[in-house]
């Protein structure tokens, strides 16, 4: 068997799973749900049309299908189900226009192949380990109404980028949840998080610092949460109010603390310069002018650079991203300051 056009209202469980030669599948609109690991392990099949009336995609539908490297999801859709596309082809995810408000465990675990996955922010549950172990997944948006991020979700991503990860409404990471991550240098920890799972931030050995700044309680920690990362080349950015606290709380006084921070409208002092930032980024000098300051991210993209000969430069940053950025100044006696400011 190697093409099927399906017309039926209902597909039974594992109806062509095995059929290692099935290539191509066309699923007419009068089925609603795709039961249980239906095309499970058919290797081979490469093109899906799904019905433009589908809701449920079921427990382990499209698993092992390593050949199936693009799909595209009806607006109808409310469900995707436990491995649904484990070990598949899939390369990409964009759930923006659907109707999906769960998505299973391990749902999209172990595809290699996965770089991005664009998720709509009425998504309710992500269960626990949905994007386990994709490598290569570097596009990725926790959705506004999740407020966990389940155990393993994201272990082994060693290409994900952060910034679109933790938004302010996370209360929980679970264990392991972020494991492997050691492509990461800087993380910004949201005041909603209360509770870090066991190891969730385990091999992160590039992390060099952790901004807890808007915390005014110190998250509840899982053992090990830290494992692997030497602490003690790494800064906690805290305020002066839970600074004692941090200092006093197991796991977390293995850090560098400091409090010299920057957040919106807060001042970052460095001796003979001061920034902030809000809807622009402010430099002002106490003795000296200004000869260059220039704006990196952490990935070393420059995002200003400017020769002001003044005592101060105002620099719109209205359509840069909540990142954390790196400001580097040149006085005209030729002293340096560089300093992290994190914009939220």
């Amino acid at each position: 068997l190697t093409s099927v056009e399906i017309k039926c209202e209902i597909i039974r469980d594992y109806a062509f799973m095995d059929c290692d030669n099935l290539n191509s599948v066309v699923i007419g609109n009068a089925a609603d749900v795709i039961n249980k690991a239906v095309f499970k392990n058919c290797k081979n099949l490469a093109s899906v049309s799904l019905p433009s009336v589908l809701s449920i995609i079921g427990n382990e539908s499209f698993a092992g299908c390593s050949s199936l490297t693009t799909v595209k999801f009806p607006s109808t859709l409310s469900q995707i189900g436990d491995r649904a596309f484990y070990n598949s082809g899939v390369e990409s995810i964009d759930l923006t226009n659907t109707n999906v408000r769960k998505i299973g465990q391990w749902a999209f675990a172990n595809c290699d192949n996965l770089r991005s996955a664009t998720l709509n922010d009425n998504i309710v549950t992500i269960g626990q380990a949905a994007f386990f172990d994709c490598p290569n997944l570097a596009t990725y948006n926790t959705p506004a109404s999740c407020s966990t991020i389940e155990q393993f979700a994201h272990k082994g991503n060693t290409s994900l980028q952060t910034d679109k990860l933790l938004h302010d409404n996370i209360t929980t990471i679970g264990d392991y949840a972020l494991m492997g991550m050691s492509h990461i240098a800087d993380i910004i920890l949201p005041e909603s998080i209360d509770s870090i799972g066991s190891n969730a931030f385990e091999n992160w050995v590039s992390l060099t610092s952790v901004y807890a700044h808007n915390h005014y309680t110190v998250p509840r920690l899982g053992q090990d949460v830290w494992k692997n990362v030497d602490q003690s080349k790494a800064t906690l950015y805290v305020n002066a109010e839970t600074c004692n606290a941090f200092a006093a709380a197991d796991q977390w006084s293995d850090f560098n603390i400091s409090v010299t921070v920057g957040t919106d409208n807060t001042i970052a002092d460095s001796n003979a310069v001061n920034a902030r930032f809000a809807n622009t980024l402010l430099i002002i000098t106490a003795d000296h002018n200004i000869a260059l300051a220039s704006v990196y991210d952490s990935w070393g993209r420059q995002y200003a650079i400017v020769q002001p000969n003044s005592d101060n430069i105002t620099i719109d940053t209205s359509a840069w991203g909540n990142n954390i950025y790196i400001i580097k100044v040149i006085l005209d006696n030729s002293t340096t300051a560089s300093f992290k400011l994190s914009r939220r």
